[in-house]
């Protein structure tokens, strides 16, 4: 009788284990597969950096250079002195380094050239002519070199408006030569002098701009004369303005 009851037992048990195994199986066919995390534009540099190799890894930007090392401004133009009436031709230079956009900081200097004559008319009795004997000249230099610091105003135009100060030494060179008695002559004045200018330059490229700017220099150059009773103090103000056009080149 024992052997006869356990004989349905076991193949019960092995019915149920059956059913349990299919229902399990169902289950398993029903449930969807879990999607790939997104990865985003970070998904290759993952990839790579998961089989050992980082050659193709994005990395995050963190410095970005400077667009530009800095730049060199040529330039000719006109100086007027408040305390002369002798307008000047003028030749000059910038050279400056990039700071970081939009400020430039580097060195200025110029060459302002004039020549006064003393003349004498001469009665040549030819209508028409007027000839005249050169009896002296005198001819000035003046020269400063300076450091500066200029900026850049934003602007989305090809018109870029910039400003700039100077500040540093600056001297009057005066050569004299009198025809009458062969004597020349030459003084040198000197002193701290400063600027101030300020522009508007048209974009010709991505490296070249056409500038034109209008700037006031301001100083008082002096020099010592020594004398039987003394030393005696010479200055004379070279406080004027002045008009400049030139090219700024970019490097």
């Amino acid at each position: 009788m024992s052997s006869v009851s356990a004989t349905p037992s076991s193949s019960l048990r092995r019915v149920r284990t059956a059913a349990c195994l299919g229902f399990l199986t169902l289950a398993l066919q029903a449930t969807p597969a879990p999607a790939a995390p997104d990865l985003g534009p970070l998904q290759p540099s993952v990839l790579q950096n998961a089989s050992g190799s980082d050659s193709g890894t994005v990395y995050a930007k963190m410095w970005v250079p400077r667009s530009r090392t800095g730049a060199i401004h040529l330039h000719g133009g006109v100086f007027a002195p408040i305390d002369a009436s002798a307008t000047s031709a003028l030749l000059g230079l910038r050279i400056g380094a990039n700071l970081g956009n939009p400020v430039l900081f580097g060195l200025m200097t110029s060459w302002t050239y004039n020549k006064k004559s003393l003349l004498e008319p001469v009665d040549t009795g030819l209508p028409g002519f007027e000839p005249q004997t050169v009896l002296a000249t005198v001819e000035a230099h003046l020269i400063p070199a300076m450091l500066f610091l200029q900026a850049t105003l934003p602007s989305k135009f090809s018109l870029v408006p910039y400003v700039g100060v100077g500040a540093g030494y600056e001297w009057l060179i005066l050569n004299a030569k009198d025809n009458r008695t062969a004597a020349d002559s030459s003084v040198t004045y000197a002193n701290l002098a400063w600027q101030w200018y300020g522009g508007m330059g048209l974009k010709l490229s991505d490296a070249v701009r056409l500038d034109t700017e209008i700037f006031y220099n301001g100083g008082a150059l002096g020099r010592d004369v020594q004398e039987a009773s003394g030393v005696r103090r010479e200055t004379v103000n070279v406080n004027g303005a002045g008009l400049r056009l030139g090219l700024n080149i970019v490097y």
